[in-house]
């Protein structure tokens, strides 16, 4: 079970009402993202679930299905890539908690750049490590 971030929905739709508002404001911030990410900047920061769909792969990237929001039941949503932080390697099948498909794990949204291209991505909340007794392999 996911801890409960505190979170209602009177809270979600003020943090919505609130980023409509920096929209209209002359921001260099919000020049510079593209309107995609501007508009899924109102679900940036709030904790989801996620079912994974693939079994971990090689990379840091993996697949997973999201939950809805409000009712817990697994959305429409699906095959969103979900970035993940591997400490000591960079590989998500040497790395503990091992994901095995159907693993529910807990993802947030954040505006990512090169500098040259912007995007919202998705990003695990777990921090993963090579060094873990996983049983891998």
């Amino acid at each position: 079970m996911l801890p409960d971030t505190g979170n209602t929905r009177e809270q979600v739709e003020r943090n919505k009402e609130g980023v409509e508002d920096l929209k209209n404001l002359d921001n260099p911030v919000f020049r510079r993202v593209s309107e995609t990410a501007l508009i899924a900047s109102s679900d940036l920061g709030i904790t989801r679930r996620a079912k994974v769909t693939e079994n971990a792969p090689a990379g840091f990237t993996i697949t997973a299905n999201l939950y809805n929001f409000f009712t817990g039941v697994e959305e429409t949503e699906t095959g969103i890539i979900v970035f993940c932080n591997i400490s000591n390697g960079i590989d998500l099948n040497e790395a503990g908690p091992l994901l095995i498909s159907g693993n529910d794990i807990s993802v947030y949204q954040s505006v990512w750049t090169d500098g040259n291209t912007t995007e919202t991505r998705w990003y695990c909340a777990t921090n993963f490590d090579t060094d873990e007794d996983c049983a891998c392999g």
